[in-house]
């Protein structure tokens, strides 16, 4: 994220710590509601921090939050979104684009240092490793799981934290069938060097920060 955004975080992150537990947990519902939203981060901060005012004030006179913003929290945020200006097309690019090369980059850090541990306890090492159909597609379905699982913690922030078995059996489920993917997909569709795939991970790290930078 931009200068401007990252700070206004910090300060909300550190106005919110003086507030007392029972509306620093109302306060972390609302943030992560908003987190959900097709607003920017910007945008979310600024709500942020009017919120944060609220809840300060309103505690100043002895006040909860629900005597601040009444007790239904998600019409509350519901209303304030719908007057916010929502990413555009090239900012939800942006976003996705920063999203999917640190999650990408992260993946193949993993399966790079996974790749040199297995060849080297072979005893035939090389720095050339197989990439095999069940890695690519069992990475591709965590990050499509992954974000999937967030924008459901996003939207359900107001509800029941206990995870429904609705959300316990999918973890299950993605976990088993990343497994059988690797597992009986195993055909090499090609061999990626050491080298270059430390090369990949140092571009997709640098497209991350570079996009971050520009979403705002």
């Amino acid at each position: 994220m931009n200068r401007a955004t990252k700070q206004l975080l910090e300060e909300n992150n550190r106005r919110g710590k003086q507030l007392t537990p029972e509306n620093q947990k109302v306060l972390v519902d609302i943030v992560a509601y908003l987190r959900g939203s097709s607003a920017s981060t910007y945008q979310q901060e600024l709500v942020h921090r009017d919120i944060l005012d609220m809840l300060q004030e309103g505690e100043a006179r002895g006040q909860t939050a629900a005597e601040v913003i009444g007790e239904d929290y998600q019409t509350f945020c519901d209303e304030i979104l719908a007057e916010l200006p929502k990413r555009s097309a090239g900012q939800r690019a942006v976003y996705g684009l920063s999203a999917v090369s640190l999650s990408t980059a992260v993946l193949l850090a993993i399966w790079l240092g996974f790749g040199l541990f297995t060849a080297a306890i072979q005893g035939a090492f090389t720095l050339w490793l197989p990439v095999k159909l069940g890695q690519l597609l069992g990475g591709a379905a965590i990050i499509a799981f992954s974000y999937g699982l967030v924008e459901y913690v996003c939207r359900t922030s107001f509800e029941d934290r206990t995870p429904s078995k609705v959300l316990t059996v999918g973890v299950f489920v993605g976990m088993v069938l990343f497994f059988l993917l690797c597992m009986f997909l195993r055909q090499t569709l090609f061999s990626l060097h050491a080298g270059i795939a430390a090369v990949l991970i140092a571009v997709l790290f640098v497209i991350y920060k570079v996009t971050d930078r520009m979403e705002s």
